[in-house]
């Protein structure tokens, strides 16, 4: 139920914006001319030097922090706090790096790895409470921690704990939504004067909804962290043991499918511009939200998921990882053999 960053350096210049297809049919020369997504640093950010050859890029950083917090969520289902809980600490570790190299990036890219890096506290606060105190013992390796024993036998500090993981995920949640929002607003303000001197009315090849094409890439990580934020509300709803509505259920479903849906549109973007790594790594990741939905959907409606869901949900998560994983090897690969990423 954690996830991962989004950090991903933008397009190259080649690259116009993609979307629907009255986007496509104008970027390529309307009225309106040509867009390029071309931005000052984007060469020197896929051809910077590395420190040595061995050495891991940005977008394959991202990449790593991608099957980190898949492994967590792999070890937090089958019940393994000895996985779960460094595996979570490392993968904190290289989100907050992401978060500092994002500052030199775009500001959406560095909303995405903050609001990514508060969402994993709240996940790691939400997975470390249940392994303390869902179950009359501590889960697993925790049983032989005298502090977890001592801490699971508080069993007033669950509710507590449960409320703080979840304000910090709404805290996540509602930053991503309200930039966002205004993020569209100042982008449809500077494209406007362009829009009405060239006759476009309301409809820009640049703007899908007032975000340009490249943001649309990465932002199926917004209704993501909404379903699993919902999620845990529900779960926190049990522990205080009052009803769950079927609010809940629904915001975790609608919000899951349009993850999906955004997820699929950016594969087949990916996919359209011959980009391997990208097409696998983004593909890994709809296989994830896949996964997770059902997950959260199965833990929600039926009080925890029965073992034949559990069963599938680690099946989905292991194709996840598997696909997460070549992408990692074939944008390694593409780099060593010298190909640029829009090769």
């Amino acid at each position: 139920s954690t996830s991962t960053a989004t950090h991903k350096p933008a397009m190259p210049a080649s690259v116009l914006v993609a979307g629907p297809p009255w986007v496509r049919a104008n970027a390529r020369g309307s009225a309106l001319g040509p867009v390029s997504l071309k931005q000052p640093d984007l060469e020197a950010a896929y051809s910077r030097p590395l420190s040595s050859p061995g050495a891991f890029t940005d977008d394959e950083e991202w990449s790593l922090a991608a099957i980190l917090f898949l492994f967590v969520d792999v070890a937090w289902l089958q019940g393994s706090p000895l996985l779960a809980v460094p595996i979570m600490l490392c993968a904190l570790v290289l989100q907050w790096k992401l978060v500092r190299a994002s500052r030199q990036g775009e500001k959406w890219e560095l909303a995405n790895e903050t609001g990514l890096l508060l969402w994993s506290v709240g996940n790691f606060i939400w997975m470390v409470s249940e392994f303390l105190w869902e179950y009359e013992q501590p889960v697993g390796v925790l049983q032989s921690v005298p502090l977890a024993v001592k801490l699971s036998r508080r069993t007033g500090l669950y509710p507590k704990a449960m409320i703080v993981g979840f304000l910090i995920m709404f805290a996540a949640t509602s930053g991503l939504g309200v930039f966002y929002t205004a993020f569209a607003a100042v982008e449809r303000r500077k494209c406007r004067p362009a829009m009405l001197s060239e006759g476009g009315g309301n409809r820009s090849p640049r703007l899908l909804f007032g975000l340009p094409g490249k943001v649309w890439r990465d932002i199926f990580i917004v209704p993501w962290v909404l379903a699993d934020t919902a999620w845990c509300f529900c779960n926190l709803l049990m522990v205080l043991e009052r009803p769950v509505t079927r609010v809940g259920p629904v915001v975790i479903a609608l919000a899951g499918l349009s993850a999906a849906h955004l997820g699929t549109w950016s594969v087949r973007q990916e996919v359209a511009e011959r980009h391997r790594a990208d097409a696998l790594l983004y593909l890994g990741h709809l296989v994830w939200v896949v996964g997770n939905v059902t997950w959260a959907l199965q833990d929600v409606l039926t009080d925890g998921a029965t073992k034949k869901w559990l069963r599938l949900t680690l099946l989905v998560f292991v194709s996840g990882l598997v696909l997460l994983v070549c992408s990692v090897s074939v944008a390694r690969r593409e780099r060593q053999e010298g190909r640029t990423p829009d090769a």
